[in-house]
């Protein structure tokens, strides 16, 4: 999981989605996204203690493609 203090470029990566919402798109469960962010499939940006890590929704296009989903 890549932690980064820098201020975050939201336009070059789209949206940022919750992990409710990234388990909505791929139709799987929360564990599951966090492996993928761990495992560096889906990038993902901590928004704090309190909001928690949003992942960018051109990562989920992205591996959604490539899983053909």
């Amino acid at each position: 999981m890549r932690q980064t203090n820098i201020p975050y470029d939201r336009s070059a990566h789209g949206q940022l989605l919750n992990v409710k919402q990234v388990t909505e798109r791929l139709g799987c469960g929360k564990t599951f996204v966090y492996d993928l962010i761990r495992q560096g499939e889906l990038r993902s940006v901590r928004l704090g203690v309190v909001k928690g890590l949003r992942v960018t929704a051109k990562s989920v296009e992205r591996y959604m493609k490539s899983k053909g989903l």
